[in-house]
């Protein structure tokens, strides 16, 4: 028995009979990859710093949360208050790029969509990448754990 064939026959199941939604998501990955950056401050007189979220990954995550917007309005979609199971398989131009990249910007604009209340709902998190350097994107499958067996 393979676990990674068996999961992705089961999600393409789920995608089939409706059970789980598709997203796929054109934005350019490394725009939400690098998603924070350290603001240096001073508290107290102590020197410190801060972590605050790029432009770029505020950007991006603005586009990908209207993409994802935009189809559950088409579909009808409504928020999902239970456990969702995600898988993000992240599309690189090259070869360069990790398979957590983008997982954040992939879980928080659900979350910003308003597909799920939390990105605390999401577990399992599966994540994969692939090359495709004529479309870089981004696709992310959820499905509601309630609607399945397991």
């Amino acid at each position: 028995m393979n676990v990674e064939t068996d999961n992705v026959d089961t999600m393409i199941e789920w995608i089939l009979n409706g059970t789980a939604h598709r997203f796929v998501l054109d934005v350019r990955p490394g725009d939400v990859s690098n998603n924070s950056r350290l603001v240096p401050q001073q508290i107290r007189g102590r020197y410190t710093g801060r972590l605050v979220d790029s432009t770029e990954y505020r950007d991006g995550l603005r586009v990908m949360a209207l993409q994802v917007r935009s189809d559950m309005n088409a579909r009808g979609l409504e928020r999902i208050e239970g456990p969702v199971e995600v898988w993000v398989t992240t599309y690189w131009p090259t070869e360069a790029g990790d398979v957590d990249a983008t997982s954040k910007a992939a879980l928080d604009c659900l979350q910003q969509a308003g597909l799920i209340v939390n990105d605390r709902q999401c577990r399992p998190v599966h994540l994969d990448r692939a090359k495709d350097p004529d479309r870089p994107r981004i696709e992310i499958v959820v499905c509601p754990r309630g609607d399945r067996d397991g």
